[in-house]
């Protein structure tokens, strides 16, 4: 399963619905109607939302989510290899060009 990366909210919000949990007291209501609704869009849980739509009435793991929870258990989000790449590769060009200049400057 492919890894999908969330935000801090939407990994705690994802654990409590896994567990069965609603939204703890001291948790914004607003933060975790926003990871519910994200949650959703990314079809990791379903909600059954009032009509309003202030508050979900019921939230439960989707096929997808029971999946993608069984595969990434810790919810670590994927590494962006290509910045990792080149940030590396600027480092390198940095260190490279530093180089350059205490060898040319110890010539004198």
């Amino acid at each position: 399963m492919e890894r999908i990366r969330l935000s801090e909210d939407e990994k705690k919000v994802l654990r409590l619905v896994n567990d069965g949990k609603r939204r703890p007291r001291g948790y914004p209501p607003s933060r975790y109607i926003k990871a519910i609704s994200t949650l959703e869009e990314k079809g990791l849980v379903s909600a059954a939302w009032t009509e309003t739509e202030d508050e979900p009435f019921s939230v439960g793991m989707t096929a997808k989510g029971d999946d993608y929870m069984s595969s990434n258990p810790s919810l670590r989000n994927p590494i962006n290899w290509t910045a990792v790449g080149a940030v590396s590769g600027l480092l390198a060009l940095v260190v490279s060009l530093v180089a350059l200049f205490v060898a040319c400057g110890s010539i004198n």
